[in-house]
């Protein structure tokens, strides 16, 4: 067959098919690219065939070329034959040793977090001798490991340049299912992953992390997902090593590297695959947002991370940082644009979640960003209401500089300081009223602050109340004091026992007629509250008329003169004296 006007080398097939033309242009590229031998010819063919340089047998005229002779020996135009020897299997565990023995001395775990070791000119010809004999560089050795992972893994630039050469798959994995384009970006080595990359290494194919165990046995994840996920454990386990901090917590180059070649920085795990400690839908930003990672947070916007994704929980990324507390994060993620009344799957915004857990720094900053201060969640609590319930001081105090509503109820009635009273939250309890919240403002079923503090056996939230001017005879809707709350459903017996000695009527009924001492009999230690009533000092008529026994026997503790006087604490011992004020140290801050 002959050649066209423009062609000035044809390469054939054994057979005599043509598989590769070059024209003057192209074949002048060659020289100046690979070298003006037979060489460069054979790395043209492996770019644009794929065929490995070793594999390549190239004859001119019947006779075969050798890889150092010159291009011009060739007389233009000419015609090549190329010729594939097969390769060869058996030999994967010395090509491992040789790119990985000599460098550690074994291949251990953490390998890829070592300083690399480069390869002398002894072993760069081993290696050479070993692909030249034809030995597959895609065959794994009996550990299961593949070479191009290994060298990728330590940053071994020449050595994976040297494989590709020899056509090795840059997109195979490991047993494990690891990749060499996940090894190089997990272990920060940017110049081996720009050498994968122009190799055509799929930069969104899903591999498997070293992180296997954690994860479980899919772990199956990108090369971005897998290098912000080192990089946001590291920053969470605080390593103390420079060298692994250098190597795992500052990837942004990486990143950075792989976004430009087309990865996608919104990559996350779907609803249908089941790992450990991953919640599907986790994008690289809320793994950042979760860990703190301030540094990592800005280069995953700087690559177009989108802040408003949602995970499975409909949680952004935002919303993640709040909850964790992580107020620099909150501010970069404000920055670049995230929604802050972006709610989750409870209707809950950032601001309620940081309230919730009490992190008044991260509360700050999205006040200072004007988040609403009034959004409720789907059971209609505010901020200030979660805040008082289980947050902080600060954080109350925070949300009522910000002009929060102190009388906003929930679905069943109850305000802030009905929340911070049931749950024994003194400091919040004090600012509320500091404040001036509604002291005496009772829920949907007749329950009063008071009375929630009494139910829960909270005494210094009590005797905060009590300060503040709370009725201690309000009843609830089925006619329940606090005393008889207190009777009936704390499980101590301080609550009661303060009650009676600040003058709560002991002889009050509920709709059904109960007593307080009907209601203790009922209970399974009855005779603690029988010394409960014989050591209160009220003397109230008749004493039988209340079923109280006679009080003749009673135990009296000195008055103190601050109007309420020490008492019996029957819950720490019949003769400990319980003074309130050890509950109520720091009350006084707050209330005069």
């Amino acid at each position: 067959m002959s050649m066209s006007s423009d062609t000035v080398l044809r390469i054939n097939s054994l057979a005599g098919e043509e598989v590769l033309h070059l024209n003057a242009d192209e074949f002048d590229q060659v020289s100046e690219l690979h070298g003006n031998a037979v060489q460069g010819l054979k790395q043209c063919i492996r770019d644009r065939l794929g065929h490995s340089i070793f594999q390549q047998q190239l004859t001119y005229q019947n006779q075969r070329l050798q890889d150092e002779q010159s291009l011009g020996d060739l007389v233009l135009p000419a015609e090549l034959t190329l010729v594939l020897l097969p390769r060869l299997r058996g030999r994967a565990d010395e090509l491992r040793d040789v790119i990985s023995g000599f460098a550690y001395g074994g291949f251990g775990p953490l390998h890829w977090l070592r300083e690399p070791a480069h390869n002398g000119p002894r072993d760069q010809q081993m290696l050479h001798k070993i692909l030249r004999e034809l030995q597959d560089p895609d065959e794994l050795g009996s550990d299961g490991m593949l070479a191009a992972v290994i060298a990728a893994s330590s940053g071994r630039t020449e050595v994976i340049n040297m494989l590709i050469a020899a056509a090795a798959d840059v997109n195979g994995a490991d047993r494990r299912g690891r990749t060499a384009l996940a090894a190089a970006s997990t272990s920060n080595h940017e110049d081996t992953a720009r050498v994968l990359l122009h190799a055509s290494a799929d930069v969104n194919a899903g591999v498997a992390g070293f992180n296997a165990g954690r994860y479980g046995p899919h772990f199956v994840a990108t090369s971005l997902w897998l290098v912000v996920d080192g990089a946001a454990t590291a920053n969470q386990q605080r390593l103390p090593s420079f060298q692994v901090r250098e190597a795992i917590t500052r990837p942004c180059g990486i990143l950075r590297l792989l976004a430009e070649a087309g990865a996608d920085p919104n990559w996350a795990p779907c609803s249908s695959e089941r790992w450990r400690f991953v919640l599907p839908g986790t994008t690289p930003l809320h793994r950042a947002a979760e860990s703190g990672a301030e540094e990592l947070a800005q280069c995953l916007v700087e690559v177009r991370a989108d802040p408003l994704m949602v995970d499975h929980w409909s949680r952004s990324p935002l919303l993640v940082a709040a909850e964790n507390g992580h107020a620099r994060v909150v501010a970069c993620l404000i920055s670049a644009g995230a929604n802050l009344e972006q709610v989750d799957g409870w209707q809950r915004t950032p601001l309620w979640t940081a309230a919730s857990r009490g992190f008044v720094n991260t509360v700050s900053t999205l006040l200072l960003a004007r988040a609403d201060v009034h959004a409720a969640d789907n059971q209609g609590r505010t901020p200030i209401w979660t805040g008082s319930a289980s947050g902080s001081a600060e954080t109350v105090r925070a949300l009522l500089h910000a002009h929060a509503n102190l009388e906003a109820v929930d679905s069943w009635g109850a305000t802030p300081l009905s929340a911070a009273a049931e749950f024994g939250r003194v400091k919040m309890v004090s600012a509320l009223l500091l404040a001036r919240a509604e002291v005496d403002r009772a829920d949907n079923l007749g329950r009063t602050p008071l009375w929630l503090a009494a139910a829960r056996d909270h005494v210094g939230v009590l005797f905060a109340l009590l300060l503040a001017g709370a009725d201690k005879e309000k009843a609830s809707n089925s006619g329940t004091t606090p005393l008889l709350a207190a009777v009936e459903y704390a499980k101590g017996l301080r609550t009661a026992y303060a009650l009676m000695s600040c003058g709560a009527d002991i002889c009050k009924t509920d709709h059904q007629g109960r007593t307080a001492w009907q209601i203790a009999c009922s209970r399974d230690n009855p005779d603690d509250f029988q010394k409960v009533f014989d050591d209160t000092h009220q003397v109230l008529g008749p004493a039988h008329g209340c079923g109280i026994s006679d009080v003749d026997h009673m135990t009296w503790v000195s008055d103190h003169g601050d109007g309420y006087g020490n008492y019996l604490d029957y819950n720490y011992g019949v003769y400990d004296v319980y003074d309130p004020e050890d509950d109520l140290a720091d009350l006084h801050d707050y209330i005069g």
